[in-house]
């Protein structure tokens, strides 16, 4: 359970900003007028911190997933211009953020893995990823092996789960 908290204004219709929680690593990093990723529902969406140590409510809190960057996007100054544009025309201050900020900063959140040799993950959702990873890898290395046996010997019939695969001289599918 982390006890940091913050609040994030959304791109969406709401009321209120979010409370979310922020997991050790990001403690030092998080500052007001940053971008962060946080799960809304089913998808993550890019929001604008607009306050620390937020009152902690009493349900469990979902985290912050990422910070796309090193610094606040938004100084104080700004940061209450858009609000005072969200009171004057009386729409959430997550929306008047986003017609104030240029498209290219709410853009889809992507996250990028690299798995580090020798680097090792402790439990939970990271040693989840980690495995994830090395069977993709592995899964990855088995097709590029297949390939080649098949570029070597054309016309061989490769074993390939619970069929087999012959392919001729026009390598037509990829098997």
């Amino acid at each position: 359970m982390t006890d940091a908290c913050v609040r994030v204004a959304l791109p969406l219709p709401l009321a209120t900003d979010y409370t979310y929680g922020v997991a050790e690593p990001l403690r030092d990093l998080v500052a007001v007028g940053m971008r962060v990723v946080v799960p809304v529902r089913e998808r993550e969406l890019i929001g604008i911190v607009t306050a620390i140590d937020a009152e902690r409510p009493s349900m469990r809190l979902r985290d912050v997933l990422a910070l796309p960057d090193t610094e606040p996007l938004l100084d104080p100054c700004h940061l209450e211009l858009a609000r005072w544009l969200a009171a004057y025309y009386g729409t959430p201050l997550g929306l008047a953020l986003r017609a104030a900020l240029p498209a290219g900063m709410w853009g889809a959140s992507q996250v990028r893995l690299t798995l580090v040799d020798g680097a090792g993950a402790e439990g939970g959702l990271a040693q989840a990823i980690v495995q994830w990873l090395e069977e993709l890898v592995a899964e990855l290395r088995q097709h590029q092996l297949l390939d080649q046996l098949v570029t070597q010997f054309p016309a061989a019939a490769v074993g390939k789960n619970d069929f087999f695969v012959i392919r001729d001289r026009k390598r037509t599918g990829s098997g």
